[in-house]
Formats: structure tokens, sequence, C-alpha cells
């Protein structure tokens, strides 16, 4: 059996799928904080970017950097989906989860596209 090289394990790059949304309605607050939703989603030809790194070398008392470019992303980074994820993860697998660095290259809202060619 093959031995996948470290370096594959410490890194990884992912292409989040995007949607327009075409409805939406809160049904109700949910006690996590999260929402249940009714929605119709459609999908675009569209991508951003999500890279994750291993931190090798990470400043003294935090676990995680998140750097985002193309749209600026209001809130605190904490808000941030991606975070919360690592938090989950991290809370749930305190042995395996190291220190990342997450870079987020946003391509929606950072250009006005139109729709008609994202649709087809």
């Amino acid at each position: 059996m093959h031995k996948i090289p470290k370096k594959y394990i410490e890194n990884m790059l992912l292409y989040p799928n995007s949607k327009i949304n075409l409805g939406l309605n809160v049904v109700e607050k949910r006690p996590d904080g999260y929402h249940n939703l009714e929605t119709v989603f459609y999908p675009i030809h569209l991508q951003d970017a999500l890279e994750i790194h291993e931190w090798e070398n990470p400043e003294e008392g935090k676990d995680y950097q998140l750097k985002v470019s193309g749209t600026i992303l209001d809130g605190s980074p904490e808000d941030n989906l991606v975070v919360r994820a690592y938090r989950i993860l991290k809370r749930d697998f305190p042995d395996k989860m190291k220190p990342v660095r997450i870079f987020l290259y946003r391509v929606l809202d950072s250009v006005e596209v139109p729709l008609m060619p994202l649709l087809c």
C-alpha cells in the first residue's frame, strides 16, 4: 500500500459551489443560533476558492489565521462559517486539529456579472 505524502495531508484547496437564492423564507431561529429555512437555490458557474494550510509557526495564542481577498466580508472573523467549522472540528477532535492558515478568494459579490450567461 502506498503512503500519502505528508504535504498532501497538510494542505487543501477547495472550490465551493456557488448558487443564486431565488426564494428564501426564514421559518424559525434554532437554539444553536442558526435558522431553519425554506429556500430555492439555482447553481451558477462561478466559484470561490478556499485554501487551507497547516500553520507551522502560529502566532502566540492563535490557532488559525484567516485572509480574505475579493469582496471584504462584514463582521468578525470568528463569525465566518469557515472559522466556525474549524472551531467545531477542533472542539470535537482536539488532538487532530492543528493550527491552520485559511485563504478565502472570493469571486462572488466582487464583480458585477450579468446573470443570463450564468443560468445557462
